[in-house]
């Protein structure tokens, strides 16, 4: 059933209200003055993510995320009050606000850095069980909070957790779906970047898996090279 519901929603190729809802937050976000946009945001995706409905918790961490680009500054310092709200939703049994809450991870890794660095610990375990969620959209964007999160940490910092991610990424890179495999190839290269030396032992296993794709000449199959 899962399976079904994701290729459902890859068939879809048309923009939903949420999808048109969630654009809309982003540019207002990214092009009217803050003073217009964070306070409101700010207070409305707390409200939703401490509600129960999983409707709403999907909404807040939705329109959260969305926030991010455009009041980077004041959401570095909210870091401390949203992140929890946001990790119980990545933790919610719901699929869909696990995914949301996944995405606002991946805006807040990509554009609140260097002090999202500094939860890391909270962050990563929580991540790491999202690579294997049931839902794909969930394992994809995992990848993306991962490659982004090792873009910045220390090769120290990675040591400890560096066997368990390799593993699963190399499951992802095997996945039958080609956004995944794309987006756990990113990952992986975030990862062997930031391991540095480290990332020795598991560079046959892994090369091994990138013979197949480096081969591809098909065009839709193109991007799995790049």
């Amino acid at each position: 059933q899962e399976e079904e519901e994701d290729e459902e929603d890859d068939e879809f190729d048309g923009p939903n209200p949420c999808y048109i809802a969630g654009d809309c937050i982003d540019k207002l976000a990214c092009n009217l003055p803050m003073k217009y946009v964070w306070e409101a945001g700010l207070s409305l995706s707390i409200h939703y993510m401490q509600l129960d409905d999983p409707r709403y918790k999907k909404a807040g961490s939705a329109c959260l995320g969305q926030l991010v680009e455009g009041c980077q500054d004041p959401m570095r310092e909210q870091l401390p009050n949203v992140l929890p709200l946001v990790l119980a939703a990545a933790q919610n049994q719901d699929k869909y606000s696990r995914e949301s809450a996944c995405f606002c991870l991946g805006q807040m890794a990509e554009y609140c850095q260097p002090e999202i660095m500094a939860y890391q610990a909270q962050i990563l375990p929580t991540v790491f069980a999202l690579l294997d969620d049931p839902r794909t959209s969930v394992q994809g964007i995992s990848c993306y909070v991962l490659e982004m999160f090792c873009e910045h940490i220390s090769d120290d910092n990675v040591a400890p957790i560096l066997d368990d991610l390799v593993n699963k990424l190399i499951v992802l890179m095997q996945s039958p779906r080609l956004s995944i495999k794309e987006m756990a190839i990113a990952a992986m290269s975030a990862v062997a970047i930031a391991a540095a030396e480290n990332f020795a032992p598991y560079a046959n296993a892994v090369m091994g898996l990138l013979a197949g794709p480096l081969e591809m000449v098909a065009a839709e199959l193109l991007t799995l090279r790049g």
